[in-house]
């Protein structure tokens, strides 16, 4: 026999008993109710079960189970004697009891439940049980307290789901929190949940889970007694683009639920939405526009520099020139053989290796090389005219644009981010959120070393212990000392939603340069045929403005989406 065994982690619980002065130890038989109908099961026996090592509380006494018969269906209990027995399972599972009491004895479940396979994958779940004997003696007849919910999940999606939990939520019923047994010495009893408590429960997995394009998988999740559960969601839960964002997939069930003990409730879901929530935002406008940034600049490589990053493709589905990442840290940038810090197959990486073949990675591109109509990431050409040039003042909503027409491989998701998911600012987004945004949201710094700039999202509350050094529009910048960080610092900086900027260096042909102490990035906006518009900083003086660049310059790319507030 396969048996699931039902485990729902429940929130402390003392049960007040009356026991034998002489706290006599007797020899007790529980089993489970027989039942008829539909029933919460899932084993091959068709009844809950039992396991060697379960702890269930008998008058606020914990005693594991140390032997089972009929496959778990029935157990034997040491227990102090006492007149009246009052057991529920899991041990933990009632806040309170009085032992003449039988009806409204507090509960509380929790708001997660954990996931547990078994040696053989299947899940391991826990229903909640209670049963009372008022005699000295007999059997403690156990009877099941809530629902399960069969949850059968199919990706309708072209990409694999990833997800390290699973929330579901009512608009209008209590899912977790406080509640209480109605009737313990019922033969029917179930826990009903107060008014007050909360109306979603999470499936919590200590890894995270895949689901590959139209695969299925199935999970159960411990439910209370409700009605007419309307607005019924399920979330699956992922880490988002960013470290400070989520990634999830939502199905909504707009047909109400009715969720009864001791049933086992099925619901198929498909046609699931992917949707992404940020805790941090960036405005980037005057007229409060708000963006989130990708989790590092945008790296190339021929192949895939010797990581998970091995996904290529392109808008239309088409087949890519190499594999498109976002850096692995924020303060990772490749530079040249003398600085920087990125590596592939244990060799460090060169922007001056540059080409159609090289396996490491690149991270210095001319302007609008994303690959389309042959501006490629490798081009090396010194002639502005070789590059989107013409009458692409913009290349903003074009292929020519690095997010727009790229799969990238997002680490942060463990993940490939479709063509299109990303995008490059433009010149003016840049100049607004280096010198207009507002007073305290920008500096410079070092991170491990590493110079570059440090922005803060509009909602930044400063971590405690750490420090910073803010500058506002027309401040002298003086140096790349003002915020110098250790990997640990910038850790919790970047928990609170800092964003850093590496300064990468730039490149003209084959040459690679240090930018001269000055930050440059690549915006979307063109300045003419043969030269574009950089975010740009001047670092040791007041000046304060954007600069130009040839379009024929490698520059770093930091990539950005439009918030939506999902």
């Amino acid at each position: 026999m396969k048996k699931i065994n039902l485990i729902l982690f429940v929130v402390g619980f003392a049960l007040i008993f009356t026991a034998c002065k002489k706290e006599e130890i007797v020899r007790l038989e529980a089993e489970i109710e027989e039942y008829t109908g539909q029933k919460a099961f899932i084993d091959g026996d068709n009844f809950s079960c039992f396991s060697i090592g379960d702890k269930i509380n008998v008058n606020g006494n914990t005693v594991a189970v140390s032997q089972t018969n009929r496959g778990g269906r029935s157990i034997i209990l040491d227990v102090e004697a006492a007149s009246v027995y009052k057991a529920v399972f899991p041990y933990k599972l009632a806040t309170s009891l009085s032992a003449n009491s039988t009806t409204n004895i507090p509960v509380d479940l929790p708001t997660t439940q954990t996931y547990i396979a078994d040696g053989q994958n299947v899940q391991v779940v826990n229903i909640p049980m209670c049963g009372q004997l008022t005699s000295g003696n007999g059997t403690i007849h156990f009877h099941n307290l809530c629902a399960l919910l069969k949850l059968n999940i199919t990706n309708n999606l072209s990409d694999v789901i990833a997800y390290d939990s699973i929330e579901i939520s009512t608009t209008n019923c209590p899912l977790s929190g406080s509640g209480y047994i109605d009737d313990i010495s019922s033969a029917t009893p179930s826990i009903v949940m107060n008014s007050t408590s909360k109306k979603m429960v999470t499936l919590v997995f200590n890894s995270r889970q895949t689901l590959s394009s139209n695969a299925s998988i199935s999970y159960y999740v411990v439910i209370p007694k409700a009605a007419n559960a309307a607005n019924f969601t399920v979330s699956l839960i992922g880490q988002g683009s960013n470290v400070d964002a989520r990634y999830f997939y939502e199905r909504t069930k707009t047909t109400a639920l009715n969720f009864n003990r001791n049933v086992i409730y099925m619901v198929a879901l498909t046609g699931f939405t992917p949707k992404e929530k940020a805790s941090h935002y960036f405005t980037v406008s005057n007229t409060g526009k708000k963006v989130i940034f990708s989790p590092g600049n945008l790296q190339w490589s021929a192949t895939n520099g010797g990581t998970q990053a091995t996904e290529h493709g392109v808008a239309g589905g088409s087949t890519a020139e190499g594999t498109w990442r976002f850096s692995e840290h924020q303060w990772d940038f490749v530079g040249n053989a003398s600085y920087g810090n990125v590596y592939a197959n244990n060799v460090k990486c060169d922007n001056s290796k540059i080409s159609a073949t090289y396996t490491g990675w690149i991270d210095l591109f001319g302007w609008g090389t994303s690959g389309f109509n042959s501006k490629y990431p490798y081009m090396v050409s010194t002639q502005a005219n070789d590059y989107a040039s013409g009458t692409h003042t913009s290349i903003s909503g074009t292929n020519y644009d690095w997010g727009v027409y790229n799969d990238i491989y997002n680490h942060v998701r463990q993940a490939v981010d479709r063509a299109g998911t990303w995008r490059t600012p433009t010149s003016e987004e840049w100049k607004y959120l280096l010198h207009s945004r507002g007073s305290g949201l920008m500096g410079v710094g070092r991170v491990d070393g590493k110079k570059g700039v440090i922005l803060l999202p509009d909602n930044w509350v400063k971590p405690s212990g750490a420090s910073f050094k803010a500058y506002t529009y027309q401040q002298n910048v003086s140096n790349y000392g003002d915020n110098t960080y250790t990997i640990e610092q910038w850790k919790v900086m970047e928990s609170s939603g800092a964003i850093f900027v590496p300064d990468g260096y730039n490149r003209n042909g084959t040459d690679v340069y240090d930018a001269g102490g000055n930050f440059r990035v690549w915006s979307s906006t063109s300045a003419g045929v043969q030269v574009g518009w950089l975010g740009y900083l001047y670092v040791g003086g007041t000046t304060q403005s954007q600069t130009q660049d040839y379009k024929y310059l490698g520059e770093p790319v930091r990539l950005v989406k439009d918030y939506t507030g999902e």
